[in-house]
Formats: C-alpha cells, sequence, structure tokens
C-alpha cells in the first residue's frame, strides 16, 4: 500500500468556501437592490393616492369651480408653472397648487389630469418609476381616482 502526501488539499476548501460566500453574498445585495426599488415604487403609489385625494378636496372646496367646469380639462406636468398671485380663479390656482405639490413629490417626473366624464371626474396621476436595470425601458405607471363631486 502506497501513501501519497496530500498537499494544498486545506487551501483549495478555503477557495471553495470563499467562493460560495461571495456568490451568496452577491445575491443578498441584489434581492437588497431590488427590495429598496420596490420599497421607492410603493412609495411613489402612496404619493399618487395622496395627490390625487388632495385634488378632490381642492374641487369639493369650489363648488361653483367645479360647476363652472373649471375642473373638466386639467394637464399638468413638469413644465407647469406656479401662478401665483396672478391667478384667474380659485380653480386656477388650485391646479397651479396641485402642479407643484406634485413636482415636489415626484422630482424624476410625473403628470397630472382631471377630466370630466359625465357627473364624474377622474383624476389621474402619472409618475417615472425606477428600474432594476438601465435596460429596461422607464414605464409610466399611474392612478385614477373617479370621483363624483357634489356641486350645488
Amino acid at each position: 500500500m502506497l501513501l501519497l502526501k496530500q498537499r494544498g488539499v486545506g487551501l483549495i476548501e478555503v477557495l471553495v468556501t470563499i467562493l460560495v460566500i461571495a456568490v451568496g453574498l452577491l445575491g443578498l445585495v441584489g434581492m437588497q437592490m431590488a427590495s429598496m426599488k420596490n420599497i421607492n415604487n410603493a412609495h411613489h403609489r402612496s404619493l399618487a393616492t395622496i395627490a390625487a385625494y388632495d385634488m378632490v378636496e381642492r374641487m369639493r372646496t369650489n363648488p361653483a369651480g367645479v360647476t363652472a367646469g373649471s375642473y373638466n380639462a386639467v394637464a399638468v406636468n413638469k413644465s407647469t408653472t406656479d401662478c401665483g398671485d396672478s391667478c384667474s380663479s380659485e380653480a386656477a390656482r388650485d391646479v397651479s397648487e396641485w402642479a407643484v405639490a406634485l413636482e415636489d413629490s415626484f422630482p424624476d417626473g410625473f403628470a397630472g389630469s382631471v377630466t370630466s366624464n359625465g357627473n364624474f371626474h377622474d383624476i389621474t396621476v402619472s409618475w417615472t418609476e425606477l428600474q432594476v436595470d438601465s435596460e429596461t425601458p422607464a414605464n409610466a405607471p399611474d392612478f385614477t381616482l373617479r370621483v363624483k363631486v357634489y356641486a350645488p
């Protein structure tokens, strides 16, 4: 029986162990990044919900503007500016302040609209979500709230 001395076996075992741990840590980092992206996107969905309800409350406090149709075709985006003290009506001020609030909530890009559909109004907020990789095209999810604003 011939016995051979083995040398370097412990070093190979250590290298394999380091490789397995490195692959596991890379997987953990990838899961953490995906989790952070999803948390941020969920936060944006919450902000969109709050923004839509904000416009609904603005409309409910201005029933004369709703009756006059001042909220029937509203569209705001990043280029919409604040009218400051030069707003021509309460509805124009509401839209201007809503655009500023949306810009504060969605600095990467947004669009907001209010459309009339008979007795109902559809308030829609769209925004840009974070992507896992740069090759994925940016999508713009939206949140739409349909409400009936009662005007006297």
